[in-house]
């Protein structure tokens, strides 16, 4: 057998029929009669400490380097696209690209370090020690309700828009309130309380100067 012949038995493609246990999978090779291989390994980046696995889909081409016993033993390099398969990104960008089979999409643009994803399931984001979000410009949280667990620091102002008009301001030296203000328990201030309008009270009013 020639060094071609060799090759040709050792670097075979084909297309993965069963994703198995263990980050293993069997690739039917349709250039040797439709032979399905045993459970091949599959490449992964990192199997020691730090874990990384994210098997291939039934259906998949695959590019494989057996082991000279056969067709019993090998690796799965990776799997590729073609004409009837092709990429998910059509573009000339440094784009890395995730497309998941429930439509999820993660994805970052590396001409534009722009990172995208979404995702059509819950998110569900933990840690054991401190987490922070910095923005140089905005953040924008957009959701019909935000629920805040725990107690609040607000540093910096704070304004409420309803209908496009501000109705509340707070700062560190003024309140701004357009509406009704309801109060269920006492009002205690150190200075004065001005108002420009009349002040009406179904209870007592009471105060030395009064």
């Amino acid at each position: 057998m020639d060094n071609i012949e060799e090759l040709k038995q050792l670097i075979r493609w084909g297309t993965i029929v069963s994703v198995n246990k263990n980050n293993t999978a069997r690739v039917q090779f349709l250039d040797i009669d439709n032979i399905v291989s045993y459970e091949l390994r599959i490449l992964v980046n990192n199997a020691n400490k730090n874990k990384y696995q994210a098997p291939p889909d039934i259906g998949c081409n695959a590019l494989c380097l057996m082991m000279p016993t056969g067709h019993s033993e090998g690796f799965i390099l990776g799997t590729f696209y073609n004409d009837i398969n092709p990429a998910p990104v059509d573009s000339l960008d440094q784009v890395m690209h995730w497309t998941f089979e429930d439509g999820t999409i993660l994805e970052y643009n590396k001409s534009t370090s722009t990172l995208k994803a979404d995702v059509k399931g819950p998110v569900n984001v933990k840690t054991s020690s401190t987490a922070n979000i910095e923005a140089d410009v905005t953040a924008t949280v957009k959701s019909p309700q935000i629920d805040l667990t725990g107690n609040v620091t607000i540093k910096g102002n704070l304004t409420v828009i309803l209908d496009n008009s501000v109705v509340a301001q707070i700062s560190s030296k003024s309140m701004k309130i357009k509406g009704d203000m309801n109060i269920e328990g006492k009002i205690s201030s150190t200075n004065d309380i001005c108002t420009n309008a009349n002040v009406i009270a179904t209870g007592q009013i009471s105060g030395s100067n009064i």
